[in-house]
């Protein structure tokens, strides 16, 4: 056997929310759009004193106090939409690692170039004679970068393909993934060895992120198996439960391996689970996403009583190949709020490639949607000397972007009536929901700042929009790379973008005014 990986159980972290909210969420309409000049909620802080830029600047000054910080390791730029001039910058032009924040890029050349209603197709083909429900050659299932093709969009696939009649396949059933290239694992996604679902691989054909939860509970009987479910079930995945039910009390040590091999993935299960704890949930990347697909469609092909003679394999639809159905995705618009407000890793980089494909031609290519990236970026007059994109969701530490740089972004994607609604409801809401829904709660800064989040080791980002007591609408971006902790790093961005909230310069101008005239 191949393509062994393994990780140890964990307690369920915000990235493992991400993929059972979206799979859940991949049913529901689209956020409410609404821009952030109409959200006017009450101050906690009604009789504070009027804060204007000076006193922002000492604020901030008093903030970057802590030892960790004085390498140079923190950019911040502050920048006034209503009055277009920078408020605050501290190392605005210097480059920095950006995590996640470059999802602020892709998002936006997804956006310019795809346009918020693009949708996703996935087609179906066939080859020999399509009569009286029975099909003489092959199926063919062709992936064009889905990133929310989950199990139930793929169950009204095969829904629509019963109403045409269809019963009976003589052939194989084919996954066709060429409209992405053959790469399957963006730079610092672990090169399939993780299995971790921020670092599933990508590909033009995929099913659930490429992503199965596997939920274990205890036995009722000490010393006996685990109850252990795999979902979404499907014939690629074959579960060996060699764990055990350990004594209450006892440490859980619930660790999970898995083994790739011709006709699928072998999860493997073992260690102890103590008896009484509550039920735990596992999320496991697959290591091949075509297989993963091909064989969970067969699989609902047959459950609605489409028999299939042939086998599951990769390949290529022929030119003479014809049209059966089509299945389209929700709209781009929707993705990229799930992809912005969870930080997903897997649709960030489907969106890459899908941009080097739309744009430049098929395959999509990492490299070509870098392209297409830098292509935007010469719009707002950053040539590709000025900055580096190593990937579309941030997690290789190559890339390199400055605090200004993506301010221009923010501030581009705002002034454009396009896009400004669907992109600002992509961000967070601090203190609402997403990767911030913790973050400022109960404060002034509650619901007045959208933002990306951004997190590595040593590396902690936060750029998005905040709105001033004054109703300024500030782009922000607050990069650091430094050996403070990521909760000292995180304080420090609150801190920076409460003040933000906090300004009320017309408060300031009118108690100076008042001073003169007395």
């Amino acid at each position: 056997m191949k393509g062994r990986a393994e990780f140890r159980f964990r307690r369920t972290r915000p990235y493992a929310a991400l993929f059972c909210g979206v799979l859940a969420a991949s049913l529901l309409a689209a956020w409410p759009l609404q821009t952030m000049q109409t959200v006017r909620p009450a101050f906690a802080e009604t009789k504070a004193k009027p804060r204007g830029i000076p006193s922002l600047k000492r604020r901030i000054a008093r903030h970057l106090r802590s030892r960790c910080l004085r390498n140079g390791g923190i950019g911040i730029r502050a920048y006034s939409l209503n009055s277009r001039r920078v408020l605050y910058d501290l190392r605005g032009e210097k480059l920095f690692i950006p995590a996640s924040n470059v999802k602020v890029l892709t998002t936006a050349a997804a956006f310019y170039y795809l346009k918020p209603d693009f949708k996703f197709k996935t087609d179906v083909y066939y080859t020999g004679r399509f009569s009286s429900g029975h099909i003489s050659g092959d199926l063919y299932l062709k992936g064009f970068g889905d990133p929310n093709l989950v199990s139930e969009e793929l169950w009204t696939l095969v829904r629509a393909l019963k109403r045409r009649g269809l019963r009976e396949i003589h052939g194989d059933l084919v996954v066709d993934d060429t409209y992405f290239d053959e790469e399957r694992f963006a730079p610092g996604s672990g090169g399939g060895q993780s299995l971790r679902p921020f670092q599933a691989p990508h590909g033009a054909a995929s099913l659930n992120f490429n992503t199965l939860g596997l939920y274990v509970e205890p036995n009722p009987v000490v010393g006996k198996p685990p109850r252990a479910v795999v979902d979404p079930n499907s014939l690629y995945v074959q579960l060996v439960n060699n764990a055990k039910t350990a004594r209450r009390r006892s440490k859980a040590t619930l660790r999970v391996r898995r083994e790739a091999h011709s006709k699928g993935d072998l999860i493997i299960l073992e260690g102890r689970l103590p008896a009484g704890s509550r039920q735990r949930r596992i999320w496991v990347s697959i290591s091949s996403p075509a297989g993963y697909l091909g064989h969970t469609f067969r699989e609902f092909l047959e459950w609605e009583g489409i028999s299939v003679s042939g086998e599951v394999r990769r390949g290529r639809t022929p030119s003479p190949a014809r049209s059966l159905e089509s299945h389209l995705s929700k709209p781009l618009s929707i993705i990229l709020w799930h992809l912005n407000k969870w930080s997903n890793n897997f649709i960030a980089e489907q969106i890459l490639k899908t941009l080097g494909a739309e744009v430049l031609g098929a395959p999509g290519t990492r490299k070509k949607g870098i392209a297409v990236v830098q292509r935007y970026m010469k719009r707002l007059g950053y040539g590709p000397e000025s900055f580096t994109v190593a990937d579309g969701s941030g997690l290789s530490r190559k890339s390199r972007i400055s605090p200004s740089q993506l301010v221009s972004v923010l501030a581009d994607m705002y002034d454009d009536f396009r896009f400004r609604p669907e992109f600002v409801a992509s961000l967070a809401v601090m203190g609402v929901d997403g990767s911030v829904r913790n973050r400022l709660d109960d404060t002034p800064g509650e619901r007045r700042i959208r933002a990306k989040t951004g997190t590595l080791s040593g590396v902690d980002a936060l750029s998005g929009y905040a709105f001033s007591r004054d109703g300024d609408v500030i782009t922000f971006s607050i990069l650091i790379n430094s050996r403070c902790s990521h909760w000292k790093m995180r304080q420090l961005q609150d801190r920076i973008t409460l003040d933000l909230v906090r300004l009320d310069r017309r408060a300031v101008a009118q108690r100076k005014s008042k001073k003169k005239t007395r």
